[in-house]
């Protein structure tokens, strides 16, 4: 019997050490590398399914943070699809890979609240944002971790409203629309595509992996005006920014604000042979929004 008992522990310290193991060098990021579109549903009453849908668009430096600018683009389904853009919806999402956590932040405030902590175990406890009253927090108690279709989940639950959330490795809150401020009544992520490839489906009832695709209407709008990449970053004596046709102006500044580059020509390689390595803000403005994206120097 004692042996049977030591066997058991030995099994659950194994799957443990296992499972701190597979996290133990960080989360992957919630961010692609590339780009990122998360698709939510909502069911209404008047209106059968409605498909959100978010654009993680540059780094943008806020109180020495870096966050991505996520704009917001919806996308109708009554009868055809009707393109929704509203640009006071835009937010902004911050991450710490090393511990999973996600942070959100509205546009014109000054706080941010958690959406999401990978680090979690089973029994912990977690304030979030209530998706009534944002300004309002409810304690969520980790009910389950598991791994859904190859991502590591952590399941929780909310007594008083006997609701469950998921925060889920690489993709983010299974709520993550119902912090929109939207009036969205029973939201939740279904999709999220990296790169432009489906990297996560939750299956949900009328609503077929086949039909899970980032729909084009009102998402170029969303692209063509907020996107601008710069390559190769990290780089070494160039980089190249891609989509300076939207570019108003682009200045290159080192950490302490000293400006290195000024009256950047976005439509031709930028040399940066004179620049030191090291970490640099190129700080860049368009018609459409204003953002600061890091620049590695090898």
């Amino acid at each position: 019997m004692k042996t049977r008992k030591l066997l058991l522990f030995s099994a659950i310290f194994i799957v443990q050490q296992f499972a701190w193991g597979q996290h133990q060098n960080g989360f992957q990021s919630f961010f692609g590398q590339e780009s990122t579109k998360w698709n939510g549903v909502t069911e209404y009453y008047d209106v059968p399914w409605e498909n959100h849908i978010l654009c993680i668009t540059n780094d943008t430096l806020i109180d020495s943070r870096y966050y991505k600018k996520v704009a917001y683009s919806a996308i109708y389904w009554y009868n055809e699809y009707s393109e929704g853009r509203d640009s006071s919806y835009d937010f902004y999402l911050s991450e710490d890979s090393t511990t999973g956590k996600l942070w959100c932040r509205y546009q014109n405030e000054n706080d941010d609240f958690i959406i999401a902590d990978m680090s979690l175990s089973l029994g912990d406890t977690i304030w979030l944002p209530n998706y009534v009253d944002y300004r309002d927090s409810i304690m969520y108690t980790v009910q389950d971790t598991l791994t859904y279709d190859g991502h590591y989940t952590i399941v929780l639950y909310e007594e008083f409203s006997n609701r469950s959330i998921k925060f889920i490795e690489g993709v983010g809150c299974s709520n993550l629309f119902d912090y929109l401020r939207l009036p969205i009544i029973g939201s939740q992520l279904v999709c999220c595509h990296k790169d432009g490839d489906l990297f996560y489906h939750c299956s949900v009832e009328g609503w077929p992996e086949e039909d899970c695709v980032v729909h084009t209407v009102g998402i170029n709008e969303c692209e063509e005006n907020h996107i601008i990449r710069v390559w190769p970053n990290p780089c070494n004596d160039w980089i190249y920014i891609n989509g300076g046709e939207h570019i108003k102006t682009a200045k290159l500044f080192d950490l302490t604000g000293r400006l290195l580059l000024d009256n950047i020509s976005c439509m031709d390689k930028i040399f940066l042979t004179n620049i030191p390595q090291g970490v640099f803000l190129l700080c860049i403005e368009t018609n459409y929004s204003k953002s600061q994206i890091k620049i590695i120097k090898q």
